[in-house]
């Protein structure tokens, strides 16, 4: 058996020395992640191609002090989105696809919280000019 050995980098600045660990864990960097299923509210059926994004909320003005990122992402044909590197704070998610009706909500992220949406779209009422009587055209909806 062959022994394994962990390399450990150290920095010595003014002869204090500092250990950085390195992270292999995506959840113990402390940024969030926001992932989804969006699917059809009819037919059930995913909803690919859909956009997905994810705006932070400045709740106080200050963006030096409240300066989350955001991110933007679209739904594969499966209907799943990820959209990952989250700073903490308070995000509006908008959800659009041609023929649906958008979905928005907000939501508050901390930490290294993983947030699973799934979302459900609804189709938007197109009308179809149809004729009534005597020139006049009336909307079939």
């Amino acid at each position: 058996m062959r022994p394994h050995f962990l390399a450990i980098a150290f920095l010595t600045i003014g002869g204090a020395s500092c250990h950085h660990p390195v992270r292999e864990d995506a959840g113990a960097n402390g940024l969030a992640s926001v992932t989804g299923i969006v699917t059809d509210a009819a037919s059930g059926r995913s909803v690919g191609h859909a956009a997905v994004r994810l705006d932070p909320i400045h709740t106080d003005g200050n963006a030096a002090a409240d300066n989350p990122s955001g991110g933007s992402s679209s739904t594969d044909n499966s209907g799943r989105f990820s959209i990952g590197q989250l700073s903490q704070g308070d995000y509006a998610l908008t959800i659009s696809a041609t023929t649906y009706n958008s979905y928005s909500t907000s939501m508050r992220l901390s930490g290294s919280q993983a947030r699973t949406l799934n979302v459900q779209l609804r189709t938007t009422a197109r009308c179809i000019p149809t004729p009534a009587f005597a020139g006049q055209i009336s909307k079939k909806c």
